[in-house]
């Protein structure tokens, strides 16, 4: 059984589990270990044990993933005015650009591209309210270079053209 526990506390300090259940894991515990009579209640034991620390390993990683997909996201509010690949976040994230794109869409529920795309037209609608700026200047702003191809996406992602929402919709 000792083996059995320190394989697990060895998969708890790999993905750096939280203090609390290793505490748990102190000299009491091997104690009780030592005093139970039978096996079935010493393999009951141990399988919570595992059961506990799976558990654990798994938010941990789950709190990770969350992580990474904030730091992608500020990225983005961070860079949206400039050309952004899934590769440049992916990077930014140290991840290899197809497991990124897959841990942010099992985060977002969208994709990363789908992301970009919204946060860009929420900020081209703030622009468009200055009625100042030129449709390609706000284009341009919010890092589309092609103004036909920044009306079609602002039309898939708000229902309207840029023309039509700023003489309309505002």
């Amino acid at each position: 059984y000792i083996n059995v526990v320190f394989a697990a506390l060895r998969a708890v300090a790999e993905y750096r589990q939280d203090e609390e259940r290793v505490r748990g894991l102190n000299i009491d515990f091997f104690r009780r270990l030592d005093q139970m009579t039978s096996m079935d209640e010493l393999r009951q034991t141990l399988i919570q044990l595992i059961e506990d620390l799976a558990h654990g390993v798994q938010q941990a990683q789950n709190g990770s993933k969350r992580r990474v997909v904030e730091v992608a996201l500020q990225y983005i509010r961070d860079h949206y005015s400039e050309p952004i690949s899934l590769s440049d976040v992916a990077e930014a994230v140290y991840m290899n650009p197809s497991y990124f794109c897959k841990i942010f869409k099992n985060e977002t529920g969208e994709s990363f591209t789908k992301s970009l795309m919204k946060y860009r037209v929420q900020k081209a609608v703030e622009l468009l309210q200055d009625p100042r700026l030129k449709i390609y200047e706000v284009a341009e702003r919010v890092g589309y270079n092609d103004v036909q191809y920044f009306t079609k996406i602002f039309k898939s992602v708000a229902g309207v053209v840029p023309t039509y929402y700023r003489d309309k919709v505002k």
